[in-house]
């Protein structure tokens, strides 16, 4: 069954209910149902605008209850759940650790030219090097950056030197909530290419590696 809706704007739950608020547009979107069994009347409603859908998940073929009951495997090995381990892959179908990934990785990384580096709110840096340098430098860690980390789930942030001139201009790295960097207030990257690798818990962050 298809039903022609309008172009919308979504919050999505994949299990449970789904709600959707919605705007004239040309652009035409559609519902489809591959089996799980989606009336109008019943299953996706249209109350003052707000589209809502339910029992409506990801599923295997013939299940019905929105529940895995056995290994998950999309695009061929691209996207694993292991049902029996727990575990998740990428590129692998027998992933043995919680995450397994079997192919190459990227991550972010912010370079920061001739300025101090910070903002008050929450980021999605994980890499933050220097690409020039003519002064001395901070680096302050948003509180919100430090709350995204926990003791047991820590946030990783790598500092990187990469001029070679932190030897003459210092780069001072410091959090904003005046919490600690392994007992001080402050850590500096004062050697050439000099970089460090910060655990974040919330409160304090601890250098687990570097130069």
């Amino acid at each position: 069954m298809k039903k022609k809706l309008i172009s919308i704007l979504a919050v999505i739950s994949f299990f449970g209910i789904i709600n959707f608020t919605y705007a004239v547009s040309p652009e035409p979107i559609f519902f489809y149902d591959s089996g799980i069994g989606l009336t109008w009347s019943t299953n996706i409603t249209n109350t003052a605008g707000t589209i809502t859908v339910d029992d409506s998940f990801i599923k295997l073929v013939g299940d019905t209850t929105g529940d895995l009951t056995e290994d998950l495997n999309i695009d061929s090995n691209t996207f694993v759940v292991d049902f029996d381990g727990n575990n998740v892959g990428i590129g692998t179908a027998t992933p043995t650790t919680m995450f397994a990934v079997n192919g190459d990785q990227s991550c972010k990384k912010t370079n920061v030219a001739d300025a101090n580096y910070g903002t008050s709110a929450i980021t999605t840096d994980y890499v933050v090097a220097w690409t020039s340098l003519s002064a001395a430098k901070t680096a302050t860690i948003s509180t919100e950056d430090e709350d995204s980390g926990t003791a047991t789930l820590p946030r990783v942030m790598i500092f990187k030197d990469q001029t070679g001139s932190a030897a003459s201009y210092n780069i001072t790295i410091s959090l904003e909530s005046y919490g600690n960097i392994d007992g001080a207030l402050t850590y500096v990257l004062n050697r050439p290419y000099q970089f460090v690798v910060l655990e974040i818990d919330g409160t304090n962050a601890y250098a687990i590696g570097g130069n």
